[in-house]
């Protein structure tokens, strides 16, 4: 439990600075483009567009790293179960229908009702049951 609160907080913080710094780039871009349009005012320096080259690579292998560790320790893990196959006979049972009508529907490439499977007044009664 520890870890999973751990790794949330590192990904929210990872995805908090990633923000600020493309939001903090496009703000200083826009002032400095519109600076160079006047004449007047800082513009954008290779310094700067050096430094920000270095922290997006930086950021970069950052995100690898993580990949490649959660991959390595969490990704073999198989979390997901999943229910078990509904029989004909339980569809049978639920519709309140044949299982030949089940089986016809499902063997069927392309199937066309005249009318619903589904009769609302007993729906309506398994519902209140909780089936």
């Amino acid at each position: 439990m520890l870890m999973k609160k751990i790794r949330f907080i590192t990904s929210l913080l990872m995805t908090i600075v990633a923000w600020i710094f493309i939001l903090g780039n496009s703000i200083f871009a826009i002032k400095s483009f519109s600076n160079s349009l006047k004449g007047s005012g800082p513009t954008y320096s290779t310094t700067y567009l050096k430094i920000s080259l270095v922290i997006a690579m930086l950021w970069s292998l950052l995100n690898t790293f993580w990949i490649k560790y959660n991959k390595k320790y969490f990704g073999s893990l198989n979390r997901r179960s999943f229910k078990a196959p509904v029989s004909a006979e339980e569809l049978s049972k639920y519709f309140e229908i044949d299982i030949a009508k089940i089986e016809s529907l499902q063997d069927n490439q392309y199937t066309f009702l005249e009318d619903t499977l589904i009769n609302y007044s007993t729906l309506d009664k398994k519902v209140e049951k909780g089936h």
